[in-house]
């Protein structure tokens, strides 16, 4: 249950949204030093460290996920283009995502208990699809971002094309969904924990972004959703 005391943590350092590097935010340009998904590094890492150690305990080898789950980790950061991020939210993000991957590793290697069967269920099924569904949005939405901006561009552009044409936030929705998808495939209170946190903490997010964008552009898309399509 600890984990749901994490969220108080994390917004010592995010409480207003502004201060995510949205333009007018007093420290959006102040001690921006490192890309802001450096942050997630260390959380990641927690989880991978921990599986190859149970791998190597029951002599498995830790096969292609762990190999795609370093790409993801170690490479992906360098990849992306954009603004730097402020070191408080980094040392706040850095200190939320080593706790989390601590939680949800050792939980899923040590706690959880699923029967042979598991991956016929219809919770790791649907919940497995919703996973990869949400990643793919969610990385497709980042390489279309990405894609706005030539490089040393810092200036904010109307998203265009895949969710985009109906949610300001589609990125946000791919996180929610694809962590959503990965509490109901593992069934873990810490990873509903996780993915409600997920929610609670971007969802607002891409809220203010939608006000931001319909105040910035005048030429923006009236009939564009903030978060879900159609719906909000």
């Amino acid at each position: 249950m600890g984990k749901w005391f994490s969220g108080p943590i994390w917004h010592l350092g995010s409480s207003s949204p502004g201060i995510q590097g949205r333009p007018g935010s007093p420290q959006s340009k102040e001690n921006q030093k490192i890309p802001a998904r450096t942050q997630s590094i260390h959380g990641q890492e927690t989880s991978i460290t921990l599986f190859w150690k149970m791998a190597r305990v029951r002599g498995d080898g830790p096969g292609h996920s762990s190999q795609i789950a370093n790409a993801m980790t170690f490479i992906y950061p360098f990849f992306t283009r954009g603004r730097p991020f402020p070191l408080q939210l980094l040392f706040f993000g850095m200190l939320f995502c080593i706790y989390n991957g601590f939680l949800q590793g050792y939980y899923l290697i040590y706690c959880a208990e699923y029967p042979n069967d598991w991956c016929t269920d219809i919770r790791f099924t649907s919940g497995l699809f919703l996973f990869l569904l949400g990643m793919g949005i969610n990385i497709h939405s980042d390489l279309l971002l990405r894609q706005l901006r030539k490089p040393g561009e810092v200036t904010y552009k109307i998203p265009q094309g895949g969710l985009f044409t109906y949610v300001s936030g589609a990125n946000y929705f791919g996180e929610i969904v694809e962590w959503f998808g990965f509490a109901i495939a593992t069934w873990s209170l810490p990873a509903f924990a996780f993915a409600f946190f997920t929610l609670c903490c971007i969802g607002p997010r891409a809220y203010h972004h939608h006000r931001y964008y319909l105040k910035t552009f005048t030429d923006y898309p009236k009939s564009r959703k903030a978060l879900i399509p159609f719906v909000f």
